[in-house]
């Protein structure tokens, strides 16, 4: 039974790194080349198809890439008279024949919403192919009186070579009544995608902890003696643009013993800097004196001045304290009763 359970708790202990960093996901962005221009949108049949609080015009201006864009007036109503009092202002192309977008991973576009609403925006936009709906996505709410880059993947919908519908629409609930905007939209074009790792925001900086002798080369349980004094530490980190860590920031370790609810702090100075746009990785030994036996959350976070630099990304990891004289069976069953608390 003891093989068992340790065969158990080597799988499920959450120290090991995989390729990814713990904040850190695969984003698909948009390349430069090749991409395709779809100015020829504007030659479509375009029409308000949303009832009167819409109104759609073609603009005289051109936008900042240099092409024509859609003017889409709204005026919020929720008086509306008949089965709906909430309605539903669009505008839509439906080509016939339909367009052919195939060969590409993506359909792009520009947006922007002038209006006196000093709040972040909402509108919907809606794809057809073969005479079914493929896409009917929310836009990431965007501030006003700014262009809006907008990508929407269309690799893996079917018939792709078949476009037979563009639409675009607000949800007056999603508005008080009497609001006004004006959505412009335009530079639409086709492009492919790359895959690639995330990136932290400018301001941001991240670190991941692994604690032991293992690092992040295996999943094994950290376990150890009563007379522990340190422990090895490997921290990886990543900094955005603007971010910056400094020698004399402040590595803040904090001990949570999940089953007492004890919490130990204890601090040391970074001792390193690290410039903007940078990953790597940071090697420390960490203070263990004198904690009690138990099952421990292990949290390090850099501050400045008593404020975090890491915005909640700090680095966590977990570890094991045996009392005097403790059988394997025991450590074992406290590790996985330890795991399920917290």
């Amino acid at each position: 039974m003891l093989t068992v359970i340790l065969a158990c708790l080597c799988f499920c202990m959450s120290g090991f790194a995989d390729d990814l960093l713990p904040w850190q996901r695969w984003v698909e962005r948009p390349t430069a080349d090749p991409t395709r221009d779809l100015e020829s949108l504007f030659d479509l049949e375009w029409r308000n198809s949303g009832g009167d609080e819409g109104r759609l015009e073609l603009s005289q201006n051109q936008g900042p890439w240099g092409g024509r864009y859609f003017n889409f007036s709204v005026n919020i109503n929720h008086s509306n008279q008949g089965e709906y009092r909430l309605g539903w202002p669009s505008f839509e192309t439906q080509p016939d024949p339909p367009l052919d977008f195939s060969g590409y991973d993506a359909v792009q576009y520009w947006i922007r919403c002038d209006t006196k609403l000093q709040r972040k925006l909402n509108i919907r936009f809606i794809l057809w192919t073969d005479g079914e709906l493929r896409i009917n996505t929310p836009l990431e709410l965007f501030a006003p009186g700014k262009w809006v880059h907008v990508t929407h993947k269309i690799s893996d919908i079917p018939h792709s070579d078949r476009v037979d519908r563009l639409h675009f629409f607000v949800c007056e609930r999603d508005y008080y009544h009497g609001d006004e905007m004006i959505f412009r939209v335009g530079g639409f074009r086709l492009c492919k995608l790359r895959r690639e790792v995330s990136k932290l925001d400018p301001g941001d900086a991240a670190l991941g902890l692994w604690v032991g002798q293992r690092a992040d080369k295996s999943d094994r349980a950290v376990i150890l003696q009563p007379d522990a004094k340190s422990l090895p530490a490997l921290m990886a980190y990543e900094t955005g643009k603007r971010a910056q860590l400094l020698p004399e920031d402040d590595l803040v370790v904090h001990y949570y013993q999940v089953f007492t609810g004890e919490r130990t702090l204890r601090r040391q100075k970074l001792k390193a800097t690290v410039q903007p746009a940078q990953t790597g990785r940071i090697n420390r030994q960490l203070d263990v004196s004198g904690l009690q036996p138990g099952y421990y959350l292990v949290t390090v976070d850099i501050r400045r001045d008593s404020e975090s630099l890491l915005g909640g990304r700090v680095g966590a990891d977990d570890l094991y304290i045996k009392k005097p004289g403790e059988s394997m069976t025991y450590t074992v069953l406290s590790i996985r009763t330890g795991m399920v608390q917290w």
